[in-house]
């Protein structure tokens, strides 16, 4: 998973680069606030996930039409849910290129192609069979790492909070598909989980189930505009 969180790392470089952050200062919004905006920002209603998540964003306005977003989470198991399994702790990492419709004014309007990548470890016990030598191991006791990769397209519109607009709120929806990868640690060679039927063909996925799947990212944020 290291080299996943290292991968990040690397593409948050070539996004904040210099290159990146250029823009004319002559560019202005109705407010008078000069461009390039930068604001910081956080969404409490993650934390009220299944897999709670407690990070930072960064918005940055490069120009009239153009901008990004960035946001780094740490993700750990809520205790509001029994289920999923526990979760020893991991990340999400989310990057947008926003298109803006309108960023002149109290209201601004964008869309955006995104991509999100989430890791963590957990915990849990589980059948398992070997089918080649029809053995079972059941209520195995397992240790395992998840790789979540995804992609989606939104639309977003941010607003005043404070009258003079330091503090702003911020709404996106949108739809997407990923696909989760999941790698037993301390599972023998030739075990695979045992697949039962599902109650419901739309039931969500197991944590330890690793299928494509849509998703409908969703986010009510709150962002502190920078001097």
């Amino acid at each position: 998973m290291k080299k996943y969180f290292a991968l990040t790392i690397i593409f948050s470089l070539f996004l904040f680069s210099p290159r990146a952050q250029h823009a004319s200062k002559r560019n202005k919004v109705n407010t008078g606030v000069p461009l390039p905006q930068k604001s910081i920002s956080f969404n409490p209603f993650s934390l009220f996930e299944p897999q709670a998540a407690l990070g930072l964003g960064f918005d940055h306005i490069v120009t009239q039409r153009w901008g990004y977003f960035t946001e780094l989470n740490y993700v750990f198991k809520t205790p509001f849910y029994k289920a999923p399994a526990p979760i020893t702790g991991g990340f999400r990492w989310i990057v947008q290129s926003r298109y803006y419709l309108k960023a002149d004014g109290d209201w601004q309007y964008f869309i955006a192609p995104e991509f999100r990548m989430k890791g963590y470890g957990f915990t849990g016990s589980g059948n398992f069979e070997n089918l080649q030598i029809g053995d079972t191991l059941a209520n195995f006791s397992y240790k395992a790492n998840a790789l979540s990769v995804g992609g989606a397209v939104l639309g977003g519109t941010s607003f005043n909070l404070s009258k003079n607009g330091q503090w702003r709120g911020e709404i996106t929806a949108g739809i997407g598909a990923r696909h989760k990868f999941v790698r037993y640690k301390n599972l023998p060679q030739g075990y695979k989980p045992v697949v039962y039927e599902k109650a419901c063909g739309f039931c969500p996925p197991q944590i330890h189930e690793a299928v494509g799947m849509p998703y409908f990212p969703m986010a009510l944020r709150i962002k502190y505009r920078l001097p």
